[in-house]
């Protein structure tokens, strides 16, 4: 699977653990760690593209906006909405089904290695 596509999958799968119904609230740079488990080198921007190829389709982005009482959808204000405070990914009708199609790219998983005999 190539690199922007386990992104994405990582994405989906967060929005569809929320427990809140406006979304599972993020804050960028916590995420980003998650990502850099994974694969060190991650950038914040890789990131926030991967978030936006999937929005509005795959995934809403919410983010409270306390003049409006509410929250609000992207709208490619970048700088506002990713990198000041937190904001929310939400799943959409589209969201599982997309989720699966990036499920079915990923490699197995290695089996599990035991050795043979007794530990001592």
């Amino acid at each position: 699977m190539h690199r922007s596509k386990w992104m994405e999958y990582v994405v989906l799968d967060r929005a569809l653990r929320a427990t809140d119904p406006n979304g599972y609230p993020i804050i960028l740079g916590d995420f980003l760690l998650s990502f850099k488990e994974k694969l060190a080198d991650t950038e914040d921007g890789e990131v926030v593209d991967a978030m936006k190829r999937l929005c509005p389709r795959f995934l809403a982005l919410r983010k409270y906006d306390s003049s409006l009482r509410g929250f609000r959808d992207y709208a490619d204000d970048d700088h506002d909405f990713f990198y000041r405070g937190d904001f929310r990914l939400k799943s959409t009708p589209f969201t599982r089904s997309r989720l699966e199609e990036l499920a079915a790219e990923l490699p197995l998983p290695e089996p599990e290695k035991r050795p043979i005999g007794f530990k001592p």
